[in-house]
């Protein structure tokens, strides 16, 4: 299981709820990953991805 977490300038706590579920649901998938990353207008993008078997 991968996460990765870039920083953001808006003062967002790391490893909150949110964070967590996201490791569980990854971890639950085939080579699941998620990424979380700061997009230009200030909102976050968060990307889930899995192979299939």
């Amino acid at each position: 299981m991968t996460s990765i977490i870039k920083s953001t300038t808006c003062g967002r706590k790391k490893g909150g709820y949110g964070t967590k579920m996201m490791n569980a649901i990854a971890s639950e998938l085939t080579d699941g990953a998620w990424e979380m990353s700061a997009l230009p207008n200030g909102q976050m993008r968060v990307t889930l991805s899995w192979h299939l078997p």
